[in-house]
């Protein structure tokens, strides 16, 4: 079985491995970049950012690693499919692709605008989908492996308030990922999902947020007690924790990876118990007149 449900392969030695990472001017994505650097691997980063990805290369570099960058908008179908073959241009065929570009956005989302909808899904799943066309086809048709990492979120798993937009997407990417990893049994190509909790990244500033002038929303946000589950998945952990567990996802290809395992438990329970999770999301949060 050349792979399968759980991926039996190993990729221990990652030297000379030519390597795409999308989102690579910062956060995540720009870390992951320098470990896989200091190993050894051929890198191509792609963000908007021109400057900021010349930055991160330029670091590569200086520490001894082989670079090369390319600006690409990932919500444009042909500017992934150009980002695929500048990165050949560069390094050859590509072994990894490694599709972590996303953004959030805060909405209430009866009020949510089409446009704003469609920004989410292409920029957090219809994104890995065109790598998927641009990167594996070639592979099955030179009949050799690959593989394929997204980053999405525990927001793919378990939603939350205000965010419709964003986890909407990232749970259809999870359910990309679950079909595709099916069609490409005993192919060689395998496809990792990464779940990370919240990251000390700029995700947070980058968010859009539709609510900013909303008073009547912030009430009605700081009226809620967080509970307990909420509070463990709100943890932040560092940017070099997510891209280690990464790494050794490319070393050792799994389907799933929670690298915050409070996070994964929190979303698990989500899953298993919805009904008494959501009514500990619905109870108001205590103040000083309740008297307790």
């Amino acid at each position: 079985m050349r792979n399968g449900a759980f991926y039996n392969t190993a990729m221990s030695d990652l030297a000379g491995k030519h390597i795409v990472v999308t989102g690579a001017s910062a956060g995540i994505g720009a870390e992951l970049c320098r470990q896989l650097g200091r190993l050894g691997c051929r890198l191509t980063l792609t963000a908007r950012r021109r400057k900021l990805l010349g930055d991160v290369t330029e670091e590569i570099r200086r520490a001894g690693g082989e670079a090369c960058y390319e600006t690409c908008d990932v919500t444009e179908r042909d500017e992934v499919f150009e980002l695929a073959e500048f990165a050949r241009g560069h390094f050859g065929e590509i072994d990894v692709w490694v599709s972590n570009a996303g953004g959030g956005m805060r909405h209430r989302l009866l009020e949510a605008e089409e446009e704003d909808m469609q920004l989410m899904f292409r920029l957090n799943c219809l994104s890995s989908l065109w790598a998927y066309q641009a990167v594996a086809v070639p592979w099955i048709e030179q009949g050799r492996g690959g593989q394929l990492i997204d980053v999405s979120s525990v927001g793919g798993k378990a939603g939350f308030a205000y965010g419709g937009g964003y986890c909407a997407a990232k749970h259809a990417l999870s359910g990309m990922g679950d079909v595709l990893r099916q069609e490409l049994a005993r192919t060689g190509i395998t496809l990792t999902t990464v779940y990370p909790g919240l990251t000390e990244s700029e995700f947070g500033a980058a968010l859009i947020d539709r609510t900013a002038s909303d008073k009547s929303l912030r009430t009605e946000v700081m009226s809620r007690r967080a509970p307990w589950f909420v509070r463990l998945m709100a943890a932040k952990q560092p940017t070099a924790h997510v891209a280690r567990a990464i790494v050794h996802a490319i070393r050792r290809p799994v389907p799933f990876v929670y690298p915050h395992r409070w996070a994964a438990c929190a979303a698990l329970l989500y899953n298993l118990w919805p009904n008494l999770l959501l009514s500990r999301l619905n109870r108001p949060r205590r103040t000083s007149s309740d008297g307790k």
